[in-house]
């Protein structure tokens, strides 16, 4: 029996448990909400009588209400949100979101799809799986759990932010000008096709990149200046491209330029609609039953068993450390899913070992500050090994890691572990009770679109350009790590749900996840809606814009009004000195708002009930940010970085979690190279 014919562990990790919410919940609270049940809790209505609309409570059914764990979303108190939709875009402008996703169009803009939400009810289900295994590992009982959706959009911005506090400079420039004919069909991907369609690529390198530009008839010059800006997109937030490669593309159909990328080593995939989602995975059902076919928005992850194994519960009393503390992780991973995942896992205590190849990641050890800021935005403080797992001696070195672990977790290519014999079933030889994540990009199951995953290659496919952008603009991906961001989050979750099984039922397990799983984990209601014909403030999944959806340029910034409502947007009219009936447009506003400042305006606006905020366009004001500040901390590199996501009311939690080191010269004789912390190696 192979592992994917193994029954899924999803809907019996949490059985026994209850969950209980809020008719008005907010979407994080109701994305927690999910997951845990997805897991196998079940609702109840009654748990604990009254509760706040922003709680979770959490407890098992043989337990007192009194003593549920309460999950709280901690809310900005100061800019008068009062529904879910004001609430995200409000955080999204003062994070730096709508900064960083509106650099390609070189002004900020706002992001259609609840970004924030999404990862703060990730953030919100992980802090509960923790506390319970915090419960099982020592006996201490969390009495209660928090984040909040300012740390929700920060786990997108961790190397623009890291990158903009570092004092160094990308090698390209993140904020282009925009020239006016470039609005409506700016040079930057997705390419445009002959018949009518949008294609993402991604490359790895740069003789592949070249190759693919001279077939498609673009002069190898201009190929090869080129390859900065688009190898450096994900760091930059920004690619943008001579005119003669969307000419070029324009020539050829989007399957022909599909075939030819993959002839030169180059993945591509068509940017789809969301009628074309929506027949995929109506025309798959699966097992869940679901009439509407939709069965892959129940859970971003699939858990399955091991076989019994002489695992113990360590008794270690967590009380006064984190719910990780002791636990130990092994990582193989590459770019940002794999890293996030495991820096969240540090940050809840758990021992963190990177096996990086020789001669170490290029983002520790490229020339650059900017590079090595990065870098530490998801890695920093992790101990640092290198070794060539492909090759026996690093293999058995890997294995020897491995077996003194707790959690193994990659993010290799479909196949890779099976061919190195690396997979789960082959883990639990040498070690029965580790945890095994793959944090993969398309996941099992699905066709393939070539030999690289990349973020923007899924937003394309997943159709989130429609949800991101409103009825009548282009529906582009976002220049945003999104569901790099998310698979991060998810694959954390995932490996949270297999720890608890494992305390539990004294049982290793593995976790599937994919970078496709989050993007459509981060639809989940949209899809849902639109399947159902119950859209609220959609048409087809795309946002209706109003007349203040974007954010609006003041005298010295832009300021987000969050005036959705028809009673909103008539009273920041008066603010404004305009007629509630006259035609806005950009010009308009920016003539009459040019007389104050972003600051004046939102005091004004706040004074007349409208929810407003000063846009954060340069992150690296966030040190000094009285609402972030304290969702940042300070990098031993000096620049900043996301702090710990969560708060555990009743886990005396030290500020750095000390666990025992792991003396990798004693433990793996035949490592080819073996360094300390990331943070010691770059100073």
């Amino acid at each position: 029996m192979t592992l994917l014919d193994q029954p899924k562990l999803g809907g019996s990790i949490l059985a026994g448990y209850v969950v209980s919410e809020s008719d008005r919940a907010p979407l994080p609270i109701r994305v927690a909400r999910r997951h845990l049940l997805a897991l196998g809790a079940t609702l109840s209505d009654n748990l604990a009588g009254q509760m706040a609309h922003s709680d979770l409570l959490v407890a098992h059914s043989s337990a007192r209400s009194k003593d549920a764990l309460r999950c709280s979303l901690v809310t900005c108190n100061d800019t008068q949100c009062d529904d879910e939709r004001a609430c995200e875009a409000i955080v999204q402008a003062i994070s730096g979101l709508m900064a960083v996703h509106g650099r390609d169009r070189g002004r900020p803009r706002r992001l259609g799809l609840d970004v924030a939400s999404t990862a703060a009810g990730i953030l919100a289900a992980s802090s509960v799986l923790a506390a319970l295994i915090a419960h099982a590992r020592g006996g201490v009982r969390v009495r209660a759990v928090e984040t909040s959706m300012l740390h929700g959009a920060l786990a997108y911005l961790g190397h623009h932010l890291a990158i903009a506090t570092s004092g160094k400079r990308l090698p390209v420039d993140c904020n282009p000008p925009v020239a006016a004919e470039d609005v409506l069909l700016p040079p930057t991907p997705p390419f445009p096709t002959a018949d009518g369609h949008r294609i993402e690529l991604e490359v790895l390198s740069i003789d592949a990149w070249c190759a693919f530009w001279l077939r498609m008839g673009v002069d190898g010059a201009d190929a090869d200046s080129a390859w900065s800006s688009f190898g450096l997109r994900y760091l930059a937030g920004t690619c943008r491209l001579p005119s003669s490669f969307a000419l070029a593309t324009s020539r050829y159909k989007g399957q022909d330029i599909v075939q030819i990328a993959r002839s030169c080593g180059l993945s591509a995939v068509l940017v789809r609609r969301y009628d074309e989602l929506l027949r995929d995975l109506a025309g798959d059902r699966g097992s869940s039953g679901r009439s509407d076919g939709l069965h892959e928005l129940d859970s971003p992850w699939a858990i399955r068993p091991g076989s019994p194994s002489a695992y113990a519960k360590s008794g270690r009393d967590v009380q006064s450390e984190a719910p990780l503390a002791g636990l130990r992780v092994i990582e193989a991973t590459t770019r940002l899913q794999g890293p996030l995942a495991t820096r969240l896992l540090q940050l809840l205590g758990a021992e963190v070992i990177r096996v990086e190849p020789i001669g170490g990641d290029i983002g520790r050890t490229a020339p650059g500050g900017a590079f090595r800021a990065a870098y530490s935005a998801y890695n920093r403080g992790k101990q640092v090994i290198e070794l060539d797992y492909k090759q026996p001696r690093g293999r058995a070195d890997l294995l020897e890691l491995i077996s003194t672990a707790d959690v193994f977790l990659h993010n290799w290519p479909d196949a890779r572990a099976e061919r190195l014999g690396l997979d789960a079933t082959s883990l639990w030889a040498v070690n029965p009770a580790i945890v095994y994540t793959h944090a993969s990009g398309w996941g099992s199951g699905h066709s393939d679109h070539g030999s690289i995953t990349g973020d923007f290659l899924v937003q394309a496919h997943a159709a989130c350009g429609e949800g991101l952008h409103s009825l009548g603009d282009q529906p582009f991906p976002s220049r945003l790590t999104i569901v790099d961001v998310l698979g991060g989050l998810i694959a954390c979750e995932g490996t949270l749900g297999a720890l608890y099984h494992r305390e539990t039922r004294c049982s290793g397990a593995a976790v599937e996840t994919s970078l496709l799983a989050a993007a459509l984990t981060l639809q989940s209601e949209i899809l849902s809606a639109i399947a159902s014909g119950c859209e609220s403030g959609r048409r087809q999944g795309r946002p209706i814009p109003s007349p203040f959806y974007e954010p609006v340029q003041t005298g010295d910034g832009y300021v987000f009004v969050a005036a959705d409502r028809p009673d909103r947007a008539d009273r920041a009219m008066e603010v404004f000195g305009l007629s509630a009936n006259c035609h806005v447009d950009d010009q308009l506003l920016a003539n009459r708002l040019c007389s104050k400042s972003a600051a004046e305006w939102v005091r004004d606006l706040q004074a007349a009930g409208v929810p407003a905020a000063v846009v954060c366009t340069d992150l690296s004001t966030i040190a000094t940010d009285g609402t972030m500040v304290s969702c940042v901390e300070r990098a031993e590199l000096g620049n900043l970085v996301p702090a710990r996501p969560w708060r555990f009311i009743g886990l005396r939690s030290r500020a750095r979690c000390q666990t025992a080191r792991l003396h990798l010269t004693d433990r793996a004789p035949n490592a080819s190279r073996v360094r300390g912390t990331d943070d010691r190696t770059d100073r």
